[in-house]
């Protein structure tokens, strides 16, 4: 009976995930356009994957505040600086080389740093020579790393 069951969830979770990423495509396509859409559910879905390995990780290791609201914000907030806007930056500087490809907007990019990653959008953009260029990127860029730390600094001392 429990392998019965442990086959039966071993096929839904796969199909909870595509669910999950479909209804996020969904709705942030209501908002902007079908490309925007793709790139902003990819980096959404990556750093939540990103924190749910960090908060097992977490609760492996009897971190007491892995599994509470903090502990999943904090995990978002390393996920996205330290896996997805390297990736986000690495593959947008690559397809820059590239003719005929699609590359990431700027609206995914400035919107994925202020959903928490402009930590790793600076490192990224000085790691990657990619963006330094255009001040008005930079700058917007730099006004997402201070939202970043006032919201940080929210998740830290005032989310129980």
């Amino acid at each position: 009976m429990d392998t019965i069951l442990s086959d039966i969830s071993m096929l839904v979770i796969p199909l909870q995930i595509v669910l999950f990423w479909l209804s996020l495509w969904l709705i942030l396509r209501f908002f902007s356009s079908t490309v925007i859409a793709t790139w902003l559910t990819n980096g959404l879905f990556m750093s939540s994957v990103a924190a749910l390995l960090i908060v097992n990780l977490g609760a492996q290791l009897n971190v007491d505040d892995a599994l509470s609201l903090r502990g999943l914000l904090t995990g978002q907030m390393i996920g996205m600086n330290f896996v997805v806007m390297p990736f986000y930056y690495w593959l947008d500087k690559r397809r820059s080389f590239l003719v005929h490809t699609s590359r990431a907007p700027e609206v995914v990019l400035h919107s994925l740093s202020f959903l928490g990653g402009a930590g790793g959008a600076l490192v990224s953009q000085k790691y990657f020579h990619h963006k330094t260029v255009k001040p008005g990127f930079r700058a917007k860029t730099w006004v997402a790393f201070t939202v970043n730390l006032v919201l940080f600094y929210a998740i830290l001392f005032y989310i129980p």
